[in-house]
């Protein structure tokens, strides 16, 4: 059997944090709005980043990656 390889696994930990949407622009299992959506390959959409608030994260934070 294949092991599937976790790109996480040589990450170091760290605490858990809150990462919220506090406009309606992100809400889970909901199809982002045009706003969110890339306009790459020609397909409708703004390029707007989504509204994210984020709270707990760990002291020295000094960016963040989002990924969908």
């Amino acid at each position: 059997m294949t092991k599937c390889y976790d790109p996480y696994s040589a990450l170091p930990p760290v605490p858990p944090f809150a990462l919220r949407s506090t406009d309606v622009d992100v809400a889970d299992g909901v199809t982002l709005a045009v706003a969110q959506r890339s306009t790459l390959f020609g397909r409708p959409g703004q390029d707007r980043s989504p509204h994210l608030a984020r709270d707990g994260h760990p002291a020295g934070t000094r960016s963040f990656a989002v990924t969908c």
